[in-house]
């Protein structure tokens, strides 16, 4: 590991929990396989040479006890702790690297051979580099190309309302006004997004092909057409491919660049994938170094919600036990 990795292994291994109050949470949960499955996941927390922390191989994810543990217990955290995370994070990221991938496919030599009229450059500006041939299959290379003189054109507009929607962390409050349906609530839309990222394009029924998540799909479609074409040739050779280079370069964002910078500083961070845990009077400094990274990265500065995890001690022999653990907003000065 690096250093600043192994810094914040050894915070990791000495943070504690309020176990009482967590596990009196579980049990008033009424599905008792998801109860079996919150005590397992704190037992392994509390007895300390469970505890790991690891990079996934596959998307760079910092992987610990902590990211597969429930988000309803992870207020029982002991201290007064802030987490601030990326609003509408996968949507954001996505917007982003568009783009690169329209801007970044160039023909070189129309002559040539089919295999040999095509180049790519690193997408994602410097710091993150793909082979996109080899992600995404030739095929969508050739169908991007046709989307590109679409986007250079009249559906231009929709990739300029699609990013600055999710820069200003109000995507889905957004689609909500422009669907206009009443009946629609922002879980629905957050799966419909969703849904159009990670699930496959069609599957093969043998005598047929059915869509799944059809309807979330076609309602997706029905405000940003051309993004839906994009994400669907995106998928078409591998439907798991853009899920992970989004997961990777979300990973690059926050382990290799912001966790670096926020120990350097004496700020050493929890991660849950695009958010980190600090001590509450760290929220401010930590935010500003966020907000520095992706003006470095994107030259856009995100929409960051910051929470407070606070748990209240009681005055008891042993100081430990909560006395309540809740979370709310937490005020950062932008």
């Amino acid at each position: 590991m690096p250093e600043y990795l192994k810094v914040m292994w050894e915070h990791f291994k000495r943070v504690e929990f309020d176990y009482v109050g967590a596990r009196e949470w579980i049990e008033k949960q009424n599905d008792l396989n998801k109860r079996y499955s919150y005590h397992a996941s704190l037992s392994l927390i509390e007895d300390k040479r469970f505890r790991y922390f690891k990079r996934n191989r596959t998307n760079g994810r910092l992987d610990t006890n902590l990211t597969s543990l429930k988000k309803d217990l992870r207020v029982y955290l002991l201290g007064n702790n802030a987490s601030i995370d990326l609003t509408n994070s996968q949507p954001f990221i996505l917007s982003q690297i568009l783009s690169d991938i329209l801007e970044k496919i160039i023909m070189i030599n129309p002559k040539a051979d089919d295999k040999e009229k095509f180049i790519t450059i690193p997408l994602c500006r410097h710091f993150f580099e793909v082979d996109f041939i080899k992600m995404f299959g030739y095929q969508a290379v050739k169908d991007l190309r046709k989307i590109r003189q679409k986007i250079l054109s009249e559906a231009n507009g929709e990739l300029l309302k699609f990013q600055s929607s999710c820069a200003r962390g109000s995507f889905y409050d957004d689609f909500l006004l422009q669907i206009g349906d009443p009946s629609l609530s922002r879980d629905i839309i957050k799966k419909s997004m969703l849904a159009a990222i990670y699930s496959r394009n069609s599957i093969d029924k043998g005598s047929f092909f059915s869509t799944p998540y059809q309807i979330e799909k076609e309602r997706f479609a029905s405000v940003y057409p051309t993004i839906a074409d994009i994400i669907k040739v995106l998928k078409q050779k591998d439907h798991r491919n853009l899920s992970i280079l989004l997961q990777r370069i979300e990973s690059t964002i926050f382990i290799d660049r912001i966790c670096p910078r926020l120990v350097k500083v004496g700020i050493v961070p929890l991660t849950i994938h695009d958010s980190v845990i600090v001590k509450e009077d760290q929220a401010e400094k930590t935010m500003e170094i966020c907000r520095d990274v992706f003006m470095e990265l994107f030259r856009v500065i995100p929409t960051f919600h910051c929470e407070r995890l606070k748990g209240k001690r009681k005055n008891d022999k042993n100081d430990v036990a909560i006395v309540s653990t809740h979370s709310e907003p937490l005020k950062i000065a932008v």
